[in-house]
């Protein structure tokens, strides 16, 4: 599935600038990826991965909204 340019990351968090937010999302490892919906954390992905399993995480994250 290909997705437009209006999909885009909402944010990009420097760990060490904000050790409360990684705290608060007991964020252990980097690379950390969060997916949320609705201001919720629904998913997450930790550690390096294979280009086919960040499209399946993302496919499974914008499902709710593709087609509606």
């Amino acid at each position: 599935m290909r997705y437009s340019r209006a999909l885009k990351p909402r944010g990009k968090l420097n760990a060490d600038e904000n050790p409360q937010a990684t705290r608060d999302y007991r964020v252990l490892s980097m690379p950390t990826l969060l997916f949320f919906t609705g201001g919720v954390l629904t998913s997450s992905l930790v550690g390096f991965r294979p280009k086919s399993v960040l499209r399946s995480a993302l496919a499974n994250a914008v499902a709710p909204y593709v087609n509606r």
